[in-house]
């Protein structure tokens, strides 16, 4: 799989640059082998770059979520995200990003319990 589609799509996702998407091609390496493919699968399919970029911006958004903002004025406090989605709505996307490449996927892509889809 062509890392740089992936750290493309990754950048999409997280709402950064391509030059800062940089720092976290690592993670997108990780989300590639993370996938278990089939042998036969072409490993430059969309739906495989998009399950592999989902599942980065999944652990994206996981270490980052003590990214936080927060503003006190006397007993009131607000306190905003900085980053885009959340890790709950994140693992939602990368599910539905997995289901849609299940075909390219070993046992249709049901690993460890990650995730299941109802048929």
């Amino acid at each position: 799989m062509e890392i740089e589609k992936v750290l493309e799509q990754f950048a999409r996702f997280a709402g950064v640059t391509l030059e800062e998407a940089q720092e976290w091609q690592s993670l997108c390496e990780g989300a590639c082998l993370s996938l278990p493919v089939k042998p036969e699968a072409d490993l430059e399919d969309s739906r495989l770059i998009l399950a592999a970029a989902g599942e980065a911006y999944r652990q994206y958004l996981l270490l980052r979520q003590g990214n936080l903002s927060t503003a006190k004025v006397g007993d009131i406090s607000i306190t905003q995200q900085q980053e885009g989605g959340t890790a709950v709505q994140a693992a939602a996307l990368r599910d539905a990003l997995w289901a849609a490449a299940s075909p390219l996927l070993e046992n249709g892509g049901c690993c460890a319990g990650i995730w299941q889809v109802g048929l």
